[in-house]
């Protein structure tokens, strides 16, 4: 497990959290690939990072909403923008979402309609 930053903030203890939370599901799943390189583990790293920043900014915007007293977009909800596109980004490079690890997404539920020709 990488050595993570420390900071003293809410956010920046958040981003740890998360971070190694994240590191632990995924290094699990690399093992039982046997995928072990050098420069897997710092693309990784940096996904557990990012992964860690989305989630932080996000109980961020939970807790102070997505715009600012004065009208503005928080900084948080960029944050949390640009983490979630870089996510995204690794998550394909490293092939751990589910659609890349060969996984498939359920088609969404459709409604059933009622009995047809009733007025």
């Amino acid at each position: 497990e990488p050595d993570w930053p420390t900071g003293d903030t809410p956010y920046a203890k958040a981003v740890v959290k998360s971070a190694r939370r994240r590191w632990r599901e995924l290094a699990a799943l690399f093992a039982e690939r046997g995928d072990t390189e050098a420069d897997t583990a710092g693309l990784l790293e940096l996904l557990c990072v990012c992964y860690g920043r989305w989630r932080a900014a996000e109980d961020m915007i939970a807790a102070e909403g997505p715009v600012t007293r004065a009208g503005e977009v928080s900084k948080w909800l960029l944050i949390s923008e640009k983490a979630a596109r870089l996510v995204a980004t690794l998550e394909g490079e490293l092939m751990v979402s589910p659609r890349k690890r060969g996984g498939k997404r359920k088609p969404p539920k459709t409604p059933t309609a009622g009995p047809v020709g009733i007025a």
